[in-house]
């Protein structure tokens, strides 16, 4: 069947349960178990069937003996109403269901069907560390394919809600497959969310961050002999996103005391002093600020 048909198809089969749970002689009732009364009731169409519709024709819906058969939207919906936001242990049931078959499909359509609903996502901050730590787990296995756009999503969209559990590790881990326009993406969305971090994570973060910096700048100042105005526009740039962009945020180790040229001297007296003790973002030095 095409997969039209199957969304034409499992309503009317829904149609039939809840017309015969109202009448008060549900189908199934002598089931043994809840993954038998589904795979009884619906077969393959169940994954087409709202989890609140589920509910209201089987209150036995709102334990998790059925997550293995549910369908990726069905067990957000599930995450949701069940308070596994809150429970290390249901979280972690869930994210054991999402490993099966294509983990990366698996947590993507979960993380988007969390950030579509319009409820509040109350995460508590143990269960966000371990849902960052295992999203990051599977989705850092495909960084090396990732274009622009999917680093936008994933950093602006997707993983907005577990960014405040991004570790130093993991932006290292991400950084190494970006380019400045890619990092810049990640910058933002950290930025977004630090006043949700713990100080000690923005002291983890800043050095990274300063680290990929320096990094460009070792690679660049190869080119330097031909492309010395170019690079110099380059780091005027990167300290500009640093005033301007979100980057001031986070008290790194970064040093201005060799900035290019007076105007970006000027900018850097934006910048708290905490930021200013690493040397080196640019090759021509000016007075220290």
């Amino acid at each position: 069947m095409t997969l039209l048909r199957h969304q034409e198809l499992a309503p009317v089969l829904l149609g039939y349960l809840k017309q015969r749970h109202a009448s008060g002689s549900p189908c199934g009732s002598d089931t043994s178990s809840l993954s038998a009364w589904l795979e009884e009731s619906f077969g393959k169409f169940s994954i087409y069937v709202d989890y609140k519709d589920l509910r209201e024709i089987n209150t036995g819906f709102d334990s998790f003996e059925a997550l293995d058969i549910l369908s990726t939207s069905q067990v957000a919906e599930l995450t949701l109403e069940s308070g596994a936001l809150n429970s290390a242990a249901l979280i972690n049931m869930v994210f054991e269901r999402l490993e099966h078959g294509n983990s990366f499909q698996n947590v993507e359509e979960f993380i988007v069907a969390l950030t579509q609903t319009t409820q509040d996502l109350d995460i508590s901050p143990v269960v966000r560390d371990i849902m960052m730590n295992r999203t990051f787990t599977i989705i850092s296995l495909h960084f090396t394919d990732f274009v622009t756009d999917d680093w936008v999503s994933w950093f602006t969209v997707k993983l907005i809600p577990l960014i405040p559990s991004l570790t130093a590790e993991m932006l290292q881990t991400a950084t190494l497959n970006t380019d400045c326009n890619e990092y810049h993406v990640i910058v933002g969305a950290l930025s977004s969310v630090f006043d949700q971090m713990t100080l000690l994570r923005h002291q983890e973060l800043a050095p990274v961050l300063l680290g990929y910096l320096k990094q460009r700048h070792a690679s660049d100042e190869s080119n330097l002999h031909y492309h010395q105005s170019s690079f110099c526009r380059l780091c005027d740039r990167r300290l500009g996103f640093l005033v301007h962009g979100e980057t001031d945020s986070f008290p790194s180790q970064l040093d201005c005391r060799d900035a290019p040229d007076s105007n970006i001297k000027h900018r850097l007296h934006r910048i708290p002093r905490h930021v200013r003790s690493a040397p080196y973002l640019c090759d021509r030095s000016v007075t220290p600020v």
